[in-house]
């Protein structure tokens, strides 16, 4: 069973200043941190790999590598791993994106992971897109999923998206376990 859990996340002044994503934190429990590969400028990534002592100059040419492949890739760095996903569009992409969350969850099974700090929407610059949100959570809350696979799925979220995402997460959760509400517990805030 896949437990999500919601880490908000208030972004900086400076960040909505300056529309970039400036300071990350990993969530210390994580054994995975899953992100976009985007190393252009102030991105996710970018602080990411700042933050976890990874080397800038093989990470873009990984970065690279995974959009070019079109899968996820792996990088494990002492007691964590990296799971860099390639870049999506938004709304553009409908079909991609959906096999991108299942090759996630595959790669979490695969690595045994046991916590995921998923960070791709802990700063959002514009507006949540909410397709591509709905998507995400019509995997990962679909019954069909592995009932064996066990995993903590952190989604660290910018609080100005924060109650629309657990809108949308109720409304799968209703669609799939029209018996069964107790599902709705699941749906803790990672503080």
């Amino acid at each position: 069973m896949i437990n999500i859990l919601f880490a908000p996340r208030a972004p900086h002044p400076t960040e909505i200043m300056m529309g970039h994503y400036i300071f990350f934190r990993p969530i210390q429990e994580a054994d995975t941190i899953s992100v976009s590969a985007n190393m252009g400028g102030f991105t996710p990534m970018h602080q990411v790999i700042s933050a976890i002592g990874l080397d800038r100059n093989e990470m873009t040419q990984f970065a690279e590598s995974v959009n070019e492949k079109w899968e996820v890739g792996v990088v494990k760095h002492g007691q964590r791993r990296l799971m860099v996903v390639p870049k999506t569009r938004g709304d553009s992409y409908v079909y991609p994106q959906r096999c991108l969350t299942t090759d996630l969850l595959l790669a979490c099974k695969a690595e045994d992971v046991h916590t995921l700090h998923f960070c791709h929407y802990g700063f959002i610059q514009n507006k949540l897109i909410e397709t591509e949100v709905n998507r995400l959570f019509s995997i990962i809350l679909n019954p069909l999923v592995d009932s064996q696979f066990h995993m903590d799925f952190i989604i660290e979220a910018d609080v100005r998206i924060i109650n629309k995402m657990k809108a949308i997460h109720n409304m799968y959760v209703d669609r799939f376990y029209v018996l069964d509400r107790s599902k709705r517990k699941d749906l803790k805030s990672y503080v």
